[in-house]
């Protein structure tokens, strides 16, 4: 090889190629992180807001906030019956917690505060018109043992009560295929 060609051929910069590339992928990632904590504020939302319009009383706009499949099992007047309970019309606080994706939906825990008490609370959503809307619910009583689940939705199955000895399931819809 003479000297010319050696001295016109560019010459490799694998440091900055490496920087390159790692800028791109801490890019990919906050930008998947950002996505990530968007839909979960999301879903958070749309919980909060289920469960504060039944504690005001407004059933009709709770009843709304269901997703179409649910609205189309459940009548307004069954939806008004099953949330007829302290946990759902007289909490003091509903804390949503970590949200979980479950196919093809979402799941997150409650903590409902009635009279100095938490009961356990359960939602799984669906994405639906663009936002999140509540397709199940469930409640169990206060418990110093309470389940770590209580849909099947987010995983209930007949091994899930295997040595459980606290309160049941007080309130929930009933399961149905996605």
């Amino acid at each position: 090889m003479s000297a010319d060609v050696a001295k016109t051929r560019p010459k490799k910069r694998p440091l900055l190629t490496g920087i390159g590339c790692g800028t791109l992928a801490i890019g990919a990632l906050v930008a998947w992180t950002w996505v990530m904590c968007e839909r979960d504020a999301g879903v958070v939302r749309a919980g909060e807001a289920f469960l504060a319009d039944i504690r005001r009383g407004d059933v009709a706009a709770a009843y709304s906030r269901l997703s179409a499949r649910r609205r189309a099992v459940m009548s307004a007047e069954a939806f008004d019956e099953l949330t007829r309970h302290p946990a759902f019309r007289a909490h003091d606080s509903a804390t949503i917690g970590q949200v979980e994706q479950k196919h093809p939906g979402f799941c997150t825990r409650a903590n409902v505060e009635v009279a100095g008490r938490e009961w356990a609370a359960q939602l799984f959503y669906v994405e639906e018109e663009g936002g999140y809307r509540v397709h199940s619910f469930a409640i169990q009583a206060p418990a110093i043992m309470q389940l770590g689940t209580l849909l099947p939705e987010c995983g209930l199955w007949e091994g899930t009560f295997a040595g459980y000895s606290g309160p049941p399931i007080e309130r929930a819809t009933t399961p149905m295929d996605l």
